[in-house]
């Protein structure tokens, strides 16, 4: 096994001392073992440093997605939302066809809630990858943000298990209700009590669409 990899070996089973010596046997400067570097810190429980670590190998290979990835997803772990955002807009601009770092940008702004921020990024994650499912669910949930449930509901439709995941149900009854499909979202939310009855939003919901219907027994 490389030793790199042992590296990583040592800090999946958070056998941090371990990982620390063998990175000690490594070159400093190496962007990968920078990474590994930024990983430990982290789990050491210095972020600090960990920024630093992958703002350093960042600056070492300029223009590759990975290091900037990672330094954006720590500096977003950490709550600093307005330093990973700049972080990633300049690496769309950098690499504008990068699917992970229009995705990433999406889910900072909407950890910041900036919802018309996030659905621009998201939307353009998903033209370049208009198959993968996380990044439909992505500007589908961007899309329900905003209020756009005329553009939200074909995307939940449209999701694997968006007959069986109980947050899709609920979304895709929200969505009909919204738009002024009581009976589709009380079909919907039914199917959904039934087979999640433990999920209680969609019983919440259930009881909305039976009110909009008129039904105030039910």
């Amino acid at each position: 096994m490389h030793p790199l990899e042992q590296v990583h070996a040592h800090l999946a089973a958070h056998r941090l001392a371990e990982a620390a010596a063998l990175l000690a046997t490594l070159p400093a400067h190496d962007p990968a073992v920078l990474q590994a570097r930024a990983a430990h810190a982290h789990l050491s429980g210095r972020p600090d440093e960990a920024v630093a670590h992958l703002q350093a190998a960042a600056a070492a290979v300029p223009g590759h997605p990975a290091p900037v990835l990672a330094l954006a997803q720590l500096l977003g772990t950490l709550g600093r939302h307005d330093e990973a955002e700049a972080q990633l807009q300049a690496l769309t601009h950098a690499l504008p066809s990068s699917v992970d770092a229009w995705y990433m940008l999406g889910m900072t702004r909407y950890a910041r809630r900036d919802d018309a921020g996030a659905l621009h990024a998201f939307e353009r994650a998903h033209a370049l990858a208009p198959a993968h499912p996380e990044l439909q669910r992505a500007l589908a949930e961007a899309h329900y943000a905003l209020e756009q449930h005329a553009q939200a509901q074909p995307l939940y439709d449209a999701l694997p298990g968006a007959n069986t995941d109980p947050m899709l149900l609920l979304r895709r009854a929200q969505c009909r209700r919204r738009l002024g499909a009581p009976a589709e979202a009380r079909a919907i939310a039914r199917e959904g009590t039934t087979r999640h009855a433990g999920f209680a939003p969609l019983w919440q919901e259930l009881g909305w669409v039976e009110e909009d219907l008129g039904d105030a027994d039910a």
